[in-house]
């Protein structure tokens, strides 16, 4: 499965359910940037969810990637 795929069913899903958004903006191979959207945009955890995606990401993926999280306080941007 593809980083963008597994972020789309496995990870986004549960941090949407929680009244976050984050997307993929960039995969480089070695790290990604993901935009915070939402509640995501204003939390104060930003830097432990980064560490649980990229916890997830290594253990299902077996990939071992950098999070960085760039807060995008508008919902509507696309």
């Amino acid at each position: 499965m593809e980083l963008k795929e597994y972020l789309d069913r496995k990870i986004i899903p549960l941090v949407r359910a929680d009244g976050g958004w984050l997307e993929l903006k960039e995969d480089n191979g070695e790290s990604i940037v993901l935009t915070a959207k939402g509640e995501c945009s204003v939390c104060r955890a930003t830097d432990r969810c980064a560490a649980w995606v990229r916890n997830r990401v290594m253990t299902d993926l077996g990939r071992d990637v950098k999070i960085t999280v760039e807060r995008d306080p508008f919902l509507w941007r696309k």
